[in-house]
């Protein structure tokens, strides 16, 4: 499952928002975003995130796949090497 979709569910079995999950670093556009997979969670909205949804840091770190951090890596490289 990924990221985003882990987020989603975990949020919606606790009856939160979007704006619910809103804190430091996180806004409530960032969790739509993240809903999605269109970005990645920094640090520290992971640790905003996993306060208000009540899990562990680890818990929604280790959500992140490898895989998407090798999708995001090689993106990256690609936007970049086109600009």
């Amino acid at each position: 499952m990924s990221f985003g979709k882990k987020l989603r569910e975990l949020r919606l079995e606790r009856g939160l928002s979007q704006a619910d999950l809103s804190g430091p670093g996180v806004s409530r556009s960032l969790v739509s975003q993240l809903e999605r997979d269109r970005i990645r969670p920094t640090a520290q909205s992971l640790q905003t995130l996993s306060e208000k949804l009540g899990v562990s840091y680890d818990f929604l770190r280790d959500s992140v796949t490898p895989i998407e951090n090798a999708c995001h890596t090689l993106l990256k490289h690609a936007c970049m090497e086109s600009h």
